[in-house]
């Protein structure tokens, strides 16, 4: 499966399939970030996504699992 995340500066992060060609696309949203997402990177087999925030200066990590 191929996957792409984002983070904004609400804190969210979004999963969507890749490539994403559509604006608006579905997506999996998830929140943990109080303020802005600085970065989103997947381990190398793509099972964990880990997130950095900003103002809170937390890591989290985050499960993929296929529906």
């Amino acid at each position: 499966m191929n996957l792409i995340a984002t983070g904004n500066d609400s804190g969210e992060i979004r999963v969507l399939e890749y490539p994403c060609l559509v604006k608006n696309s579905d997506s999996v949203k998830g929140r943990g970030h109080s303020s802005h997402v600085t970065s989103v990177l997947f381990n190398n087999n793509d099972e964990l996504l880990f997130s950095t925030g900003g103002e809170d200066q937390t890591v989290l990590q985050w499960s993929i699992e296929s529906e």
